[in-house]
């Protein structure tokens, strides 16, 4: 096995032992890691990057060995397109001793992986320097709520002491009764920085001209937000994660504010609605003209109606769409048991391992189709190493070395979207054949019945039908999830989701 290493003249400006001499640090690094691997032995060692690469794609060696990829060429993004698009895909191995980090020993996706792990890596240092010249402990994104900052050591968010006071005050208020006016007068009351005026301050921004005064809309964005309950939820919505960081209350006492009761009038003595009480009175449409119907409770029966409109009036009793509240009510806590019962099926059918079958063949269905696209790539890695030559030879100028790179990425960025989407593709069925399925973990057998807002996206209603029985279907939420795990939901409970 022919090994060389090299030796970098300088380190990138982010590494912390930058004023130490170079190639102290790197001899010192690799004569570690040479001790530790006797096997090993350095043929000739290199001080200048773009000869090492040259001799590489040459075939003069077989193995390169770095003390740390801080060392390698002018920055990350040399290091990365020498190393990884350059060496590795021309069969030279590489090792990066201070991370014991070896090629041969990864594939090419564990490669990739490394690198991307290492620019967040680095921009996160760039980041911290930047505070650090700043003068300023914590920056706060804008993804990070008030009350929370971003601690770059723990990785996560964590309690801002300067203003978490005042949302312990926010919550501790709310749970003894107060509502969001009152909580706002108390804050003003103490002069508490808003958000956006705290946020300002952080970043060391002039506050002059904004409005410091709180209102109950502010309040209430707080108590609504989950990520004070430490929960924290993925960019599609599907999934939720607890206990990522500390939160301010319990998820029970959260999921309490969230349902406040909000009464909604509809108009003068038509009667009102309480949202709290009807859960149903925001999901219910007619299915002929795709319309909403309004929850109205009728001065004739005393109990709440579905009607086609706020103007319904009560004389038209034949033309009119009415449908009792308590029968709608029964239809859709019949299909949520019915549902619910389904998910229990399933659960013991995936603990049976009933369904590894299915999830091998579209497993396997992805692989292939992962391993076509990599073949198609293969004749790319070539042409890039060609494209290399000829730059170092001498063939092409700087101009239209740059002008092939992007003719060339431009060509194989099809193939990189495409392996994107078959990662996700593979992440997708690992989570559909698994309980952490959305749809089981919604509809699983729990000691309660789960609250219907949180499962149900739509009631429709036929209102061309005139028999005694109401004609409805439910549509609940991650129904997507289920039907790519069961082809035929009706054969697994009797007339489940049909007409009653």
């Amino acid at each position: 096995m022919r090994c060389v290493s090299y030796i970098g003249k300088k380190s990138w400006k982010i590494c912390e032992n930058e004023d130490i001499k170079a190639a102290d640090i790197q001899n010192k690094c690799i004569r570690g890691f040479l001790d530790k691997h006797a096997d090993m032995v350095v043929m000739k060692k290199y001080t200048d990057f773009e000869k090492m690469v040259n001799d590489g794609i040459k075939g003069k060696y077989d193995f390169v060995i770095f003390a740390s990829l801080y060392f390698c060429g002018s920055g990350y993004t040399e290091a990365k397109s020498m190393l990884f698009d350059i060496l590795y895909q021309a069969g030279i191995h590489f090792i990066i001793a201070d991370e014991e980090v070896d090629s041969s020993k990864m594939s090419e996706k564990e490669m990739h992986s490394y690198f991307v792990e290492k620019r967040r890596f680095i921009q996160s240092c760039r980041m911290k320097r930047w505070k650090k010249s700043q003068g300023a402990g914590y920056m706060l994104p804008g993804s990070v709520p008030y009350g929370y900052i971003w601690d770059n050591t723990a990785g996560s968010i964590v309690k801002d002491a300067d203003v978490s006071r005042y949302v312990n005050e926010i919550f501790e208020r709310a749970i003894a009764g107060e509502s969001p006016k009152m909580i706002a007068g108390f804050l003003n009351e103490i002069h508490a920085d808003t958000p956006l005026v705290h946020k300002k301050k952080r970043h060391g921004c002039s506050t002059d001209g904004l409005n410091n005064e709180w209102n109950e809309n502010k309040v209430r964005r707080i108590m609504r937000n989950p990520v004070y309950a430490g929960i924290v939820t993925d960019p599609d919505g599907n999934t939720s994660f607890s206990g990522l960081h500390e939160s301010y209350t319990t998820v029970k006492e959260y999921m309490a504010l969230s349902r406040e009761k909000s009464v909604k009038r509809k108009g003068g003595s038509r009667g009102q609605t309480d949202r709290y009480d009807n859960p149903l009175s925001s999901y219910v449409y007619c299915r002929e003209h795709n319309k909403k119907l309004i929850c109205r409770k009728l001065k004739s029966t005393g109990e709440y109606t579905f009607c086609c409109s706020a103007r319904c009036n009560e004389k038209d009793k034949d033309s009119a769409c009415r449908f009792p509240y308590r029968a709608v009510y029964e239809i859709v806590t019949d299909r949520i048991e019915k549902e619910r019962k389904l998910a229990g099926i399933i659960c013991k059918r995936i603990s049976a391992g009933e369904y590894t079958h299915e999830y091998n063949i579209r497993k396997t269905a992805v692989k292939n189709r992962m391993d076509k696209v990599i073949e198609q790539m293969k004749p790319g890695m070539s042409e890039r190493v060609s494209i290399y030559k000829d730059y170092i030879g001498g063939k092409t100028d700087s101009k239209k070395y740059q002008s092939l790179l992007e003719e060339f990425n431009l060509k194989y960025s099809v193939f990189n979207d495409e392996l994107e989407i078959l990662f996700e593709d593979s992440k997708r069925i690992d989570i559909l054949f698994s309980m952490e399925n959305p749809w089981i973990k919604l509809f699983a057998p729990a000691d309660e019945i789960p609250d219907m807002r949180n499962i149900i996206d739509r009631v429709e209603i036929n209102t061309s039908c005139r028999e005694e029985k109401i004609s409805a279907e439910v549509f609940f939420k991650c129904s997507g999830w289920k039907s790519r795990l069961i082809n035929d939901a009706e054969g697994e409970v009797e007339k489940y989701g049909k007409e009653e």
